[in-house]
C-alpha cells in the first residue's frame, strides 16, 4: 500500500505560482534562506508563510545563573532598582564587558554604591531620587552595598566576556533550591531540594538517637523513641540497658557477709540458708562467724535430777525417772536405798509413804502388812505386828483396821475373837458385849441373838437361863414370872 507524504505535497503546492508560461515553480523564503543573523533566534521556513524566527530561551535550568542571550556585541544598560523597601535582596545582574549598570531610586532616601570585595570598582556617593551609571570594562563578579543601609540593601554584578549568544552568568551567594519548593509525602518521608542539582530529593527521615535502649522509628509526622524492655524473666537480676551497648543484667546481690549462711535469691526474694546442719534435730548446730567452722554439740536435757535418766529424742528432752525395785526409793545422790521402817515405796510419787493406819511395814517393802482380824492400828508407821492392838472385849475388827467394832445387841465376843448370836435362855442388852447373860428366873428367850427376855405368861414359870418356860401341874396355876414349881398352886 503506498502511502502520500502530505506535507511534502503541501511544500510542493505552495512553491508553484501561476504565470502567463503556465505554472512556476517559487521560494517564499529567498532569497537568504531565512537567516537573520541573529544569534538568538531559531530560524525556520513555513511553506505557507514563509521565514519564521523564534527566539531562544537559553534556559540551563540551572536556578543559580542568570540566563540570556545576546544578538549583537553592542554595548548595552540595565537599570537596577535601588530602594530600600518594595525590592528583594541580594540583587544579581548579569552584564558583558562595556555594558552600563544604571541605579535608579524613587524612594527618597539617600543611598551609595560602594564595593564590598576590596576592588574600589565600584564608589558612588550618596544620590538621592535620582540615578547612578557605571560602565564595566573587566569581566569577573563586583560585589556591593549601600553603605547607609549596609546590612539590607546588597547585590553583585557579574561581567561576562563581550560575545553574542546565550550566557550565563553565575549568580554570586546564590543556592540553586533558592525557588525550588519540594513537597513531602509526610513527616516521615521528607523530601529536600539538593543545592548541587536543585532536584528534590526523597529521604526517609533518619530517627536513630545513637542510643542502644530505644526503639528508633518515624511514626506519623515525628520520630518516636521507644525504651526497650530488658525484663528477662528472672526476678534475681537487676534488668539495666546502656546506651552504648544495649541491655545487661546484673545479679541481685544477697550476700550477708556471713561466711556462716549460704545466700541464693529466688523468686526476687533473698534466702540465707544456714551452711552447718547435720539434721540431728539433738544437737544444736553452731558456726563460728569468723572461721565459718561448725560445731554440733548436744542439746543440754539436764533438769538437776539426780534421780531422771535425761536425753533427747527428736530434739525434745525427756526425764525418765530412776526405777528403784524391792521397796527402794532414789535419794538426792541418784543411789537406790531401801524405804525406812513403817514407810513402803509409792511408785506414783517415787518416794517412801508411811504405811497407811491399820498396817506395819519393816521397811525395804513394796507394800505394807495389814494388822490381824480383831486387832488393829489407829497409825501407820509400825515396824512389826507387834504394834497392832487388841480388840477390848465386847469388840472385834477385820484384818487391816483401825479400830475395832463393838458387838451388836444380842451379839457377844466368842474365844474366836469374833461376835457371835447369844444362844437361846441369853441375852446381850447393849453392844460390847464379850459374854451374854442368861435370862433370869421367870423370864426366857426362845431364839438366839435375843437383846432381852421374855416374862413367863401366867400358868408357867421358868428357872435362870430358861430358853421356854415350864407349865404348872393341873389344877395348879401360877402368877406370869413365876420362878419355880413351887409357885404353882
Amino acid at each position: 500500500m503506498n502511502c502520500i507524504n502530505f506535507a511534502a505535497l503541501f511544500c510542493f503546492l505552495a512553491c508553484i505560482s501561476i504565470g502567463s508560461s503556465g505554472f512556476i515553480l517559487s521560494d517564499p523564503c529567498t532569497p537568504n534562506g531565512c537567516n537573520d543573523n541573529n544569534p538568538c533566534t531559531t530560524d525556520i521556513c513555513d511553506p505557507f508563510v514563509g521565514c519564521q524566527y523564534m527566539n531562544i530561551t537559553c534556559n540551563d535550568f540551572n536556578p543559580c545563573t542568570v540566563d540570556k542571550c545576546y544578538s549583537s556585541t553592542a554595548a548595552q544598560t540595565v537599570t537596577v532598582t535601588w530602594n530600600v523597601q518594595g525590592v528583594v535582596y541580594p540583587l544579581n545582574t548579569a552584564i558583558r564587558v562595556g555594558d552600563t549598570v544604571t541605579w535608579s531610586t524613587t524612594d527618597a532616601k539617600p543611598h551609595t554604591v560602594m564595593s564590598t570585595d576590596g576592588t574600589g570598582e565600584l564608589n558612588i556617593a550618596s544620590f538621592t531620587s535620582s540615578s547612578r551609571s557605571h560602565t564595566f570594562n573587566t569581566a569577573g563578579t563586583f560585589r556591593y552595598y549601600c553603605s547607609i543601609h549596609s546590612t539590607t540593601m546588597i547585590g553583585a554584578v557579574e561581567v561576562l566576556a563581550n560575545g553574542v549568544g546565550c550566557t550565563h552568568a553565575t549568580v554570586a551567594n546564590c543556592s540553586k533550591c533558592a525557588n525550588v519548593i519540594c513537597t513531602s509525602l509526610d513527616g516521615c518521608h521528607p523530601s529536600e531540594c539538593n543545592p548541587s542539582n536543585g532536584l528534590c530529593t526523597v529521604t526517609p527521615m533518619n530517627c536513630f538517637d545513637n542510643n542502644m535502649c530505644t526503639s528508633d522509628a518515624c511514626t506519623g509526622q515525628a520520630c518516636v523513641f521507644t525504651p526497650y524492655s530488658c525484663d528477662d524473666g528472672d526476678l534475681c537480676t537487676m534488668d539495666m540497658c546502656k546506651s552504648t551497648g544495649g541491655c545487661f543484667w546484673t545479679s541481685i546481690s544477697c550476700d550477708d557477709r556471713n561466711l556462716c549462711t549460704t545466700d541464693r535469691c529466688l523468686n526476687g526474694t533473698c534466702f540465707l540458708v544456714a551452711m552447718c546442719s547435720d539434721q540431728d534435730p539433738c544437737t544444736i548446730d553452731t558456726c563460728d562467724p569468723v572461721t565459718g567452722t561448725c560445731s554440733y554439740p548436744q542439746m543440754n536435757c539436764d533438769d538437776g535430777n539426780p534421780c531422771t535418766t535425761d536425753g533427747c529424742s527428736n530434739g525434745a528432752c525427756y526425764h525418765t525417772p530412776v526405777m528403784c525395785a524391792g521397796g527402794r526409793y532414789c535419794d538426792m545422790f541418784g543411789s537406790c536405798i531401801p524405804c525406812p521402817v513403817g514407810t513402803t515405796y509409792n511408785p506414783v510419787t517415787m518416794m517412801c509413804d508411811d504405811c497407811p493406819p491399820g498396817s506395819w511395814g519393816p521397811g525395804g517393802q513394796d507394800a505394807c502388812t495389814p494388822c490381824l482380824a480383831n486387832y488393829y492400828l489407829p497409825l501407820g508407821s509400825e515396824m512389826s505386828a507387834d504394834g497392832c492392838i487388841p480388840c477390848p472385849c465386847g469388840t472385834a475388827s477385820v484384818a487391816g483396821s483401825t479400830s475395832c467394832t463393838p458387838c451388836k445387841k444380842g451379839f457377844h465376843r466368842t474365844s474366836s475373837l469374833k461376835c457371835a448370836k447369844c444362844a437361846v435362855g441369853t441375852y446381850a442388852p447393849a453392844t460390847g458385849y464379850g459374854t451374854c447373860l442368861n435370862c433370869p428366873a421367870g423370864t426366857y428367850a426362845s431364839v438366839t441373838g435375843s437383846s432381852s427376855c421374855t416374862m413367863c405368861p401366867a400358868g408357867t414359870y421358868s428357872a435362870p437361863g430358861a430358853a421356854a418356860c415350864v407349865a404348872c401341874p393341873a389344877p395348879t396355876t401360877c402368877p406370869a414370872g413365876s420362878t419355880t414349881s413351887a409357885d404353882c398352886m
